[in-house]
């Protein structure tokens, strides 16, 4: 306690406190301003403790108008007594440690505080300004921070489950490795945040802004990100099982290797998106609907898309090769100039899908359905076309060299068939 002169021993004209504070004794004015200031702070500090043994409460707007600036162990006796410290100033405060749970912080003044690994469980942080806060590894499950000014805040490691923190400003923060299970993020501002590794399962992002976030490697299984920003952000290995993205806006968005199996991304903006060796969907009762997204220019290299749903969508000039579309649904999707070399097409719904100028080389489009479809200035060669059905297809200008045709259906109904090279 800040009562106690135990330590305090003389060295020349100086006295030296506690841990190394030095008084100047030539200086008698000085001298007296500070015994006097210390008697002032520790009466303060004991009306608080004395208000709080007998079961008081302590109102915590008197630390402010006693001019207190309380050290951690002092707070933790007025807290025995009081816990509502709503629009108080707590700045550059050290709460590190502290039982703050149930706490009432509402538009408090936490700037640059040291909150580090408290416990603030179901705490009221509605509002409070938080900017440049250190809250790593704290408890913070159940707490109210919507409408918060969160500017810089690290919140490495924090516990955020089932947490309130709706309209929250995060930008230039930290929150890597925190858990936020079922917690609601609608609205908020987490523009360029790393939030790697962190645990968002089942929680709500809708509107969300997070373009340019690190979230690679993160949890979002069954998250809903309707409508959220999320261009240009790293997905890298990222787990989105379930997730909602409907509307979402992931143009340049990096989802390499990620887990895509069940997402919804219907109505999407997913152009340049990077989809490399990404698993969209290998089960039947995990279906991906990409359906009506953007993907133009995406890149989707070698990557399993066996039963998705494609179809309306626009994969103009995006990179597909090697990929395996078998039996995925690319009914009036726009494929001119994508390239398909090398994929797997096996059984897969192309019919009324324009491929124009696209590349199917070596692909394997056996029993694929390309009624209707648009196929001119296709190359195709050396593609096996065995048993698709090409009723209506236009293949004028079409590259057929070394193309596999064998029992392919309604030739004679193709448009422009100019017969096998």
């Amino acid at each position: 306690m800040s009562l106690s002169f135990v330590g305090m021993h003389g060295r020349g004209g100086v006295f030296v406190i506690g841990k190394g504070r030095e008084v100047d004794m030539s200086n008698r004015q000085g001298v007296c301003a500070w015994f006097f200031g210390k008697i002032k702070h520790g009466v303060w500090v004991l009306m608080f403790a004395v208000s709080a043994s007998m079961g008081w409460a302590a109102p915590a707007s008197q630390i402010e108008e006693a001019g207190l600036r309380p050290t951690g162990e002092e707070i933790a006796v007025i807290l025995r007594g009081s816990r509502d410290f709503h629009e108080n100033n707590m700045s550059r405060m050290d709460l590190s440690h502290l039982d703050l749970s149930g706490a009432n912080f509402n538009r408090a003044n936490l700037q640059a505080s040291n909150i580090t690994e408290a416990n603030l469980l179901s705490a009221n942080l509605h509002g409070a300004d938080l900017r440049g806060a250190r809250l790593m590894r704290a408890n913070l499950a159940g707490v109210d921070m919507a409408q918060a000014n969160a500017l810089g805040v690290n919140l490495d490691g924090a516990g955020l489950n089932a947490s309130v923190l709706s309209e929250t400003d995060f930008r230039g923060g930290s929150m890597a490795g925190a858990g936020l299970v079922g917690a609601d993020l609608r609205g908020s501002n987490l523009m360029g945040v790393d939030l790697n590794r962190s645990d968002f399962k089942d929680a709500d992002l809708r509107a969300a802004q997070m373009g340019r976030a690190n979230l690679r490697a993160a949890r979002l299984n069954r998250a809903d990100l309707r409508n959220a920003n999320l261009e240009g952000v790293d997905l890298i290995e990222a787990d989105l099982r379930g997730a909602n993205l409907q509307g979402a806006r992931l143009a340049g968005a990096f989802l390499i290797e990620a887990d895509l199996r069940g997402a919804n991304f219907y109505g999407a903006h997913l152009a340049r998106i990077d989809l490399t060796h990404a698993t969209i969907s290998s089960q039947p009762d995990q279906l991906t609907t990409l359906r009506e997204t953007d993907l133009r220019g995406a890149r989707i290299i070698d990557t399993d898309l066996v039963r998705v749903d494609l179809s309306a969508v626009d994969l103009r000039g995006a990179n597909l090769s090697r990929s395996d579309l078998t039996e995925a649904q690319l009914h009036q999707s726009l494929l001119g100039g994508a390239n398909l070399s090398g994929g797997t097409l096996i059984k897969a719904n192309l019919s009324q899908a324009n491929l124009s100028g696209a590349n199917l080389k070596g692909a394997i489009l056996r029993k694929a359905n390309l009624s209707d479809a648009d196929l001119s200035g296709a190359d195709l060669s050396g593609a096996d076309l065995e048993g698709a059905d090409l009723n209506g297809a236009d293949l004028n200008g079409a590259n057929l060299d070394n193309t596999y045709m064998f029992g392919a259906k309604n030739l004679d109904k193709a448009k422009n068939y100019a017969g096998p090279r």
